[in-house]
């Protein structure tokens, strides 16, 4: 059965299908989404178009192309004989798509904080930190292992283990004071 322009976009409308206005249906006709047979429209064949024809990234719904999927009727798979090109999409394409777009959009705008953290300087790259990481350790080790040269003496010279503790005490605090001024050439 064959529906005017305005019929087709009442027969959408009361499926709940987007596009339920005489403009949404006259605008699919002239992009080449429905075609006309004899000035009229065949419902079944139009739904069908509808959907395989539909960019899901030019739709202007809020919620994405989702809506594709949840709404869609289902449409009896094409002739044996149709080309491979024009099956119709599976149910997980539109959603695929949305998913795909907002993972990109995503990660688009992740880079685009970092790379302006980056012009601040509030970023270094990991070249930089694992090198001036290297340079604490190998200052630290260096401080460390010179201690005990450096404390002998002061200590061989002392009996009580207070003093001997807190001389210790003091070269640690010192050692660990110096290091938290650490800063990378």
């Amino acid at each position: 059965m064959l529906l005017s322009i305005r019929g087709y976009a009442a027969h959408r409308k009361a499926k709940g299908l987007p596009g339920g206005t005489h403009g949404a249906v006259r605008k699919a006709i002239e992009t080449g989404r429905v075609k006309l047979v004899d000035g009229k429209v065949d419902p079944d064949q139009a739904d069908a178009d509808w959907v395989r024809k539909t960019d899901p990234g030019k739709q202007r719904d809020a919620g994405g192309p989702t809506h594709l999927v949840a709404k869609t009727p289902a449409v009896a798979a094409p002739a044996a004989g149709a080309p491979a090109a024009e099956k119709l999409p599976d149910a997980g394409n539109a959603s695929d798509f949305q998913k795909s777009r907002t993972a990109r959009e995503y990660w688009e705008s992740e880079l685009s904080r970092l790379n302006f953290q980056r012009e601040e300087g509030n970023l270094i790259s990991r070249e930089s930190a694992e090198k001036a990481w290297g340079g604490m350790v190998i200052s630290a080790r260096t401080k460390a292992l010179y201690l005990p040269s450096q404390l002998a003496s002061r200590l061989a010279s002392e009996n009580d283990t207070v003093i001997c503790e807190e001389i210790l005490k003091d070269a640690m605090h010192n050692l660990l004071s110096e290091l938290s001024e650490y800063r990378p050439d």
